[in-house]
């Protein structure tokens, strides 16, 4: 394998893992936001 060729795969696999560690990241804080609004809602239905 070529040196250049490989230098790519492994800037488009460093590429792949922060993407998906910036999805996951999302993901967290979207869970977050939504369990403290559901404690909101729980705490203004009584």
């Amino acid at each position: 394998m070529p040196v250049g060729l490989h230098c790519f795969m492994m800037q488009t696999q460093v590429t792949k893992i922060s993407i998906q560690r910036l999805v996951d990241l999302v993901e967290h804080s979207e869970s977050v936001v939504s369990l403290l609004a559901f404690r909101r809602t729980l705490l203004f239905a009584f």
